[in-house]
């Protein structure tokens, strides 16, 4: 396995540790609350790459998948907690009403969308959809990833690359689907067939 493969899943652990460790930076550095927003900010900045590359890398693995998702509700999460402390004046901010109005529909709407994907992909039952490949195809969506789907009879789903390049035309197969996020989790060829 290389870094890559490895990135996924130690993702999390890091960023929290990372988000730990500014915690304490800035509490230790300053106590003036202008300068502790730009000191936020500056430690914030690590995480515009890593955002970009979760939205334009989430269909390459499942893991990525989750990740994606999993972000979603960690900022809403996080701005539906800091709507609070701004409200009641606990955090000077430079603009007040903007930041009240942003936590306010942001937070709720991200974490609404990404826990509602979560739940409908690992704690519901999966969809079990079972038929011939009818479609393969292969989409480039401005900067994001290219998107592989598969349309199994008359529905279309998302899958990996990996798993796409097993696939053929004409395979009759099972396919186990997440409920949520419409990416194939699970796929076997229907013994006989195909």
């Amino acid at each position: 396995m290389n870094f890559l493969d490895w990135f996924p899943i130690l993702l999390w652990p890091a960023a929290l540790l990372y988000a730990l460790v500014c915690t304490l930076i800035v509490l230790w550095t300053t106590k003036e609350p202008t300068t502790r927003q730009y000191v936020v900010a500056i430690l914030a900045i690590p995480a515009i790459p890593i955002e970009n590359y979760l939205l334009t890398n989430s269909g390459e693995s499942l893991a990525l998948l989750f990740d994606s998702y999993f972000a979603f509700v960690v900022v809403g999460a996080f701005c539906c907690a800091a709507f609070f402390p701004v409200y009641f004046s606990r955090w000077t901010v430079a603009s007040r009403p903007g930041v009240l109005i942003l936590c306010a529909l942001l937070g709720p709407a991200l974490l609404f969308f990404g826990s509602n994907v979560l739940i409908q992909d690992y704690a519901l039952t999966r969809l079990v959809v079972e038929g011939a490949v009818s479609r393969l195809s292969v989409e480039k969506v401005s900067r994001r990833a290219t998107e592989y789907q598969v349309t199994i009879e008359t529905k279309r789903f998302w899958t990996t690359p990996l798993l796409f390049e097993t696939l053929h035309v004409g395979d009759r197969v099972r396919a186990e689907i997440g409920k949520g996020s419409q990416y194939t989790f699970k796929l076997e060829r229907i013994p006989g067939t195909g």
